[in-house]
């Protein structure tokens, strides 16, 4: 006799559909159902759910199942659990769980052995311990006493793919009693290290983001380094955090979770408040310079004033002429931020969307940072005609002009592009021009990775406060991380001058950049409990076309949420207490047939 049988399919499924299956199946297996009607249906590869989750559905309207791919369960009981923990948890489609938590092989229906009998934990809670060290060496080594002390099943994630080499060639010329591997960069080879897992192959995977659900066999143990990192947290929808997956993943398995950090999050700190490590400054080797008080070169025409102090290029000869690397940052690319009319004061918008324009010089065009529509440089202002055009927020590409003048042409050190990408061959040469010494490099706050592979003794914050004015709650903390992590990020860097150039000066979030991250979290928490922002409330971002917004606010209304509209944007915030109330909120908008475009985007910060 056929039964129901739920199917949750990947991608913007809220929830399974129904289809008739000869025998009954076991949560997880994989099944090949059509998807569709009439032209554009065709069979993909979908999971069974438990009988509860599906709906209630006469048999006559269901179509059957087209195959069994597995005939019992492949997927590890604790990613599986993520799937249903995850859209409670965070308010996001199932479906969009699956293409996070699994590789498209298996998504495509690949074969795969049975995982095995294996029973998950009773409920409980999780109390995660804490590896608070400035130095990225100091936490590495208390990671290697504690894999050497007790050998399990061990997950070592990184934020950034460079910091786990570097710790995996920490580990290389000495026996283990542990056997590790690296998560490789190609697809090929992680497909391997992905079935090698499963087979309990290694006691150590060493990894970035992509190894979090790794179907490690027997794991008892998660490492997980710079816990506040924004790489935990995907740039692309859902963003669902890493670190909150990986620990339910140690809670279901009864395992151990280690948050090791420079800086905690909100979070940490209030587990954390009493450890002496937040006492530690950097001293004297942070230099605060007051751009208000900058004294440039009279501007000249269509060339934008010189945002580098006396201070930073003095400080950056020394580090040179004594045969160091030095590192400048600014997060703004091009050659300025904006043009203006000198003479009516107009600003240069893009037509499509509105924002601000970039302009890049090398080639010529006004290029838009939010969607990519590109322009002519003009040559008169189209309001008022005159040719008097100036240049604002300098970019890198005059700040790496700049440089130029005055290291590269004067003899005084050679000066790169740390914004550019390079080849495998390219990154082994650069390694070794910052292994003689003498370059100075300028980039984007991604040019910070450069501290893992060579001694750098000067970064120089061009302009500090560019992340502390975005919108978000954690504005001020995520600026303040940037410059912490350029005080003790990679190699030597108790020894390294950082010069942070703001109008700000060492005042407000600034200070606690001299008196520790204890003093800048006490204040930054006091004002988020008088807000109730995170982490003594949760905001909910939810991103919908604008007819969609208008009824989706009326509904918030007719609720009695409190919530507010980002200007210019797309964006509702809600002010929610309970996540888990989120679904229920807006539920109405989520039916399974909708247009994945109408579907709302959720994410929660909760930190």
């Amino acid at each position: 006799m056929s039964c129901l049988v739920p199917v949750l399919f990947p991608g913007p499924w809220w929830r399974p559909l129904s289809y008739l299956s000869p025998e009954p199946l076991e949560e997880g297996v994989r099944v090949r159902a059509p998807l569709g009607h009439g032209k554009a249906e065709r069979p993909k590869v979908g999971f069974v759910c438990s009988p509860e989750e599906g709906a209630s559905i006469p048999p006559g309207r269901c179509k059957p199942l087209l195959e069994v791919v597995d005939p019992r369960p492949t997927i590890p009981p604790d990613l599986w659990h993520l799937v249903a923990w995850g859209g409670r948890q965070f308010g996001v489609p199932g479906g969009n769980l699956l293409e996070l938590l699994f590789p498209r092989w298996v998504l495509e229906g690949e074969a795969l052995c049975p995982w095995g009998a294996e029973t998950l934990e009773p409920p409980g809670s999780l109390e995660p311990r804490c590896v608070l060290r400035c130095p990225d060496r100091s936490r590495w080594e208390e990671y290697r006493r504690i894999l050497e002390e007790e050998v399990s099943p061990t997950l070592l994630l990184f934020p950034e793919r460079i910091q786990g080499e570097c710790f995996a060639a920490s580990l290389e010329g000495e026996e283990r009693q542990f056997r590790w591997v690296l998560w490789p960069s190609r697809a090929r080879d992680q497909r391997l290290l992905w079935q090698e897992a499963r087979e309990g192959r290694w006691d150590l995977v060493i990894g970035s983001q992509g190894a979090a659900t790794l179907p490690l066999r027997g794991l008892r143990r998660v490492i997980l380094d710079d816990e506040s990192s924004e790489a935990w947290r995907p740039l692309r929808h859902p963003r669902i955090s890493l670190r909150s997956l990986v620990g339910e993943r140690c809670r279901v398995r009864g395992g151990a979770f280690l948050l090791g950090a420079r800086v905690p999050s909100s979070k940490v700190f209030l587990r954390a408040s009493k450890d002496p490590e937040g006492r530690t400054t950097p001293g004297k080797r942070l230099v605060f310079v007051d751009l208000h008080s900058l004294k440039t070169v009279p501007e000249e025409a269509g060339v934008p004033r010189s945002p580098v102090s006396p201070t930073l290029r003095r400080r950056t000869e020394e580090v040179l002429r004594q045969g160091g690397n030095a590192l400048w940052v600014l997060d703004r690319k091009g050659f300025a931020g904006a043009l203006l009319c000198g003479e009516c004061g107009h600003s240069w918008a893009c037509s499509a969307c509105g924002a601000p324009v970039v302009w890049y010089r090398r080639e010529d065009r006004l290029r838009c940072p939010s969607c990519g529509s590109l322009q002519d440089v003009p040559e008169r202002c189209p309001r008022c005609g005159g040719g008097w055009i100036e240049a604002r927020r300098p970019g890198l590409e005059s700040l790496f002009d700049e440089a130029r003048r005055f290291f590269g042409a004067r003899g005084g050190g050679s000066v790169e592009d740390a914004s550019l990408p390079l080849h495998a061959k390219e990154r082994a040469a650069r390694r070794g021009r910052l292994a003689r010494g003498g370059v100075l490099l300028l980039g984007t706050r991604g040019a910070l990775e450069i501290c893992d592979q060579a001694p750098v003794g000067l970064i120089g914050w061009v302009e500090a406060d560019g992340e502390s004015l975005r919108e978000e709650h954690d504005a001020r903390f995520r600026a303040y991380r940037l410059l912490w992590e350029s005080c003790w990020r990679g190699i030597d860097a108790d020894s390294r001058i950082v010069v942070v150039q703001s109008r700000m000066a060492g005042k407000g979030w600034q200070g606690g950049l001299s008196r520790g991250w204890s003093s800048f979290w006490r204040q930054e928490l006091e004002e988020r409990r008088q807000l109730r922002l995170p982490p003594y409330g949760v905001l909910v971002q939810v991103e919908a076309p604008p007819e969609e917004r208008k009824r989706i606010q009326a509904a918030l209304d007719e609720a009695g949420a409190s919530w507010m509209e980002q200007e210019g944007s797309d964006v509702l915030w809600i002010r929610e207490e309970q996540p888990a109330r989120v679904p229920a909120l807006l539920g109405r908008f989520l039916p399974p047939k909708r247009p994945a475009q109408l579907h709302p985007r959720i994410t929660l910060w909760t930190d």
